[in-house]
């Protein structure tokens, strides 16, 4: 929606600035009160940009922090579903069944709600909340050898995997600032338009206001894809949980092919 009012908005202001240009062209000079129309305009112009590629690459790196944070939560579930099961049958079977259904319900459950701006899933807590119990029991009965704080200490990285990519949940960019940069950009769009001097042909100085409009847009249009990370064209995916959940149930359906998991496909208890 914000895009869309973006659009309308710069396409909005060239118009107007174009229709201005009418009435401005034949008092138009060189210089306008000694100042050159350049170093009127030129300030404007050079503002959008540098506003434009600074709200770009803030939106970039939260993008980037949830692709990183998604790797390394994968990472870090297959290794704690692999070291516990160095443990017995009856103390790595829980663990590594939690394990699996809370991989699928992060994937088909929570993953889907972000895109809401929910920030916190129920059920992948509940998965994890059963992880914790499997480890309060192993360090009830002792045994707190080395398994025991690797276990920790990838549990730990897991969980912190999960929270920094729940954190950028919401746009990273305020709504005050994409006002702005519409309201910027709009303003450079109908100055350079208004003021063009009069020896620039129409046809050239129409098409190129069609350009730069096309690439604000198109800027605005990043920035916003970018921006809402679980939505949109370039949205990030679930994509090492996904195979890394998928390798963890064909693995455990091998080794145990008389267990049934807890949870259907999507992690939902059965």
């Amino acid at each position: 929606m914000l895009f869309l009012i973006t659009a309308l908005t710069l396409a909005t202001a060239l118009t107007v600035g174009l229709i201005a240009n009418r009435w401005v062209r034949p008092f138009a000079k060189t210089e306008v009160q000694g100042v050159k129309l350049e170093l009127l305009v030129s300030p404007l112009l050079t503002l959008t940009v540098l506003l434009l590629s600074f709200v770009l690459v803030q939106a970039f790196s939260s993008y980037n922090r949830v692709r990183v944070a998604e790797g390394r939560e994968a990472s870090r579930l297959a290794f704690e579903y692999e070291v516990a099961g160095y443990y017995p049958d009856d103390v790595a079977l829980p663990m590594q069944e939690a394990l699996i259904c809370y991989g699928r319900s992060v994937v088909n459950v929570e993953w889907p709600t972000l895109a809401g701006g929910t920030s916190l899933h129920p059920l992948p807590t509940a998965w994890a909340e059963q992880v914790d119990a499997s480890l309060a029991e192993i360090n009830a009965s002792g045994e707190t050898g080395q398994p025991y704080g690797v276990l920790i200490t990838a549990d730990r990285d897991r969980g912190e995997g999960r929270r920094l990519r729940l954190t950028e949940v919401e746009p990273s960019v305020p709504t005050a600032v994409s006002i702005l940069m519409i309201i910027v950009t709009a303003a450079a769009l109908a100055a350079i338009a208004t003021f063009t001097l009069p020896y620039v042909s129409r046809r050239v100085q129409i098409g190129a206001l069609v350009v730069m409009l096309f690439v604000f847009t198109a800027m605005h249009w990043t920035i916003w894809e970018i921006d809402h990370k679980f939505e949109g064209v370039v949205q990030v995916e679930p994509t090492d949980l996904t195979l890394l959940t998928g390798a963890m149930s064909d693995q455990f359906a091998e080794r145990h092919p008389e267990v049934t998991l807890p949870c259907n496909e999507r992690g939902e208890p059965t």
